[in-house]
């Protein structure tokens, strides 16, 4: 029995117009976007390895050890996700390079790329996107009338006259509309991969293929939200016109007003503060304007601490420094050092020493802004974009959007694991740096030196992939959600199913 009620509803959707309609619009955005999302993976990623060639060029070209955290530094690039196409979260405008060295700690990205940045204007729609409209509102139209059009008819009466348990003609039926819903979902997605598969710069792997699967799942439990929600409101109400009024109040709700109106809510109750006290550009700013006070400002102290401990070094030694052809002072910390020492021999071993006291206390310098600019970060945009995704979890185009974004590892926690890389990789090159004895030695600064060592061990950045495991777990939260909605919503439709009256 359970049988024909599913062929019924699924043979009674498919053979609608609106079916129909919803095929060819589902297939047709999600086509069209696809193959101008296919194009502009294709040139990020060209984008991409451009950048992965000059950054190793201009480590082969270094002739001090000193330019591998100065001028020629090496940088952490981020490879754009392949399923960025699915869907392109905030991988896009957070950034996806970043220059590493021992005086400075990555904590923020810049954009590489040929990309026009007034485009930003026109955002290009993912899958994700299309599937969040689209797919809603087909399962919306599907179940409005699933229980009220028949009520009106007097259909639901007449099968109801037979011995058919309730429950089961509510299941039958729920499970007949979300075969209807599948068939353009996973056409339109087929037609999409079809689109990667057939570029010639695109290679899908494995576990991509894993990851689209699971992609595919988990927009069939979104869907499944939005048609048992139409089909408690089919069953609440007594007309159609009733029901479809209130699925549509709710689909603009839930998908068009609710996420973005939490972030704007979030950003005008919780605005970010000003990072002029742990910028570079605030202090010089300070110091330029001459107003205010320069010992407000966080790096104001630590920059005098680092004075005061190269003075201190310098008087107990008794040592004045001579070097010439560098760039800059012994008093600056960004230079590039390209001479020799030119001072007595006898005092070589103290000026190895001063530039191994200097660079060591260098990496504490930044160690501490680092820590500051983190903080800042931490407690100011990062916290603002938790709090909005925190609040926009009452609305399930929010939490599928989510979900998605970290399985395609464009979400913000995935661009936080590239910078932790990127940590990461600078501690490699100190430890490198301390290995070779760079900042007490004359290759450090001396071309003739550096010349005389073989310096093709250079660390090279590698960007960790996540694994798939830790994926699901951190989707595991908006799965939940999801699932959850689906068994609430289910449960109050044939609560209200079971008191409702046929006639």
């Amino acid at each position: 029995m359970l049988r024909i009620i599913i062929w019924r509803e699924f043979l009674a959707n498919i053979l609608t117009l609106r079916f129909l309609l919803g095929l060819i619009i589902c297939t047709g955005l999600v086509s069209l976007n696809t193959w101008v999302l296919v194009r502009s993976y294709t040139h990020r990623l060209g984008d991409y390895r451009r950048a992965v060639d000059a950054n190793t060029n201009e480590v082969r070209n270094i002739q001090t050890y000193s330019q591998i955290s100065y001028s020629h530094s090496p940088s952490a690039e981020k490879k754009p996700p392949l399923l960025s196409i699915l869907n392109e979260g905030l991988g896009g405008r957070l950034g996806n390079s970043v220059k590493v060295s021992h005086v400075v700690v990555p904590v923020k990205t810049t954009q590489h790329g040929s990309d026009n940045p007034y485009l930003v204007v026109f955002p290009r729609t993912d899958l994700t996107l299309v599937f969040q409209i689209v797919i809603s509102l087909l399962a919306f139209l599907f179940s409005y009338d699933a229980i009220a059009g028949e009520r009106q008819s007097g259909t639901l009466a007449l099968v109801l006259s037979n011995p058919i348990p309730r429950g089961k003609l509510l299941f039958g039926k729920y499970l007949g509309g979300i075969l209807s819903l599948t068939i353009p979902l996973v056409f339109s997605l087929l037609v999409a991969m079809l689109f990667v598969f057939l570029s010639p710069y695109v290679v899908i792997s494995v576990s991509d293929w894993g990851r689209i699967g699971i992609f595919c799942l988990v927009s069939l439990i979104y869907m499944s939200v939005f048609f048992t929600l139409g089909i408690l409101f089919s069953t609440w109400v007594g007309r159609t016109t009733t029901a479809l009024i209130l699925t549509m109040f709710f689909w603009v709700l839930f998908v068009l007003i609710f996420p973005r109106a939490s972030a704007f809510a979030v950003s005008k109750l919780l605005p970010i503060k000003s990072d002029a006290h742990v910028s570079n550009e605030g202090y010089i700013h300070l110091l330029s304007s001459k107003r205010g006070d320069p010992s407000l400002h966080r790096l104001h102290e630590l920059w005098e601490n680092f004075m005061r401990e190269l003075e201190d070094f310098k008087k107990k030694r008794d040592f004045e420094l001579s070097f010439n052809g560098s760039t800059g002072s012994w008093t600056l910390i960004c230079h590039e050092y390209s001479g020799s020492f030119s001072g007595p021999p006898d005092q070589l071993p103290t000026f190895h020493e001063f530039l191994n006291f200097q660079e060591e206390l260098n990496i504490q310098y930044a160690d501490e802004v680092g820590r500051l600019r983190k903080e800042y970060l931490i407690q100011n945009p990062i916290r603002q974009a938790k709090l909005t995704q925190q609040i926009s979890s009452f609305s399930p185009a929010s939490v599928y959007w989510h979900a998605t974004a970290i399985l395609t590892g464009t979400d913000l926690d995935s661009h936080l694991r590239f910078l932790d890389d990127a940590r990461r990789y600078r501690l490699e090159l100190i430890r490198y740096l301390r290995d070779q004895n760079a900042f007490e030695s004359e290759a450090w600064y001396n071309l003739e030196a550096f010349k005389k060592i073989n310096a093709g061990d250079i660390p090279i950045f590698r960007e960790r992939p996540e694994p798939l495991s830790a994926i699901l777990s951190r989707m595991s939260f908006n799965i939940g959600v999801l699932i959850l909605l689906n068994v609430v919503f289910f449960l109050l439709t044939y609560l209200l199913f079971l008191r409702s009256d046929v006639s």
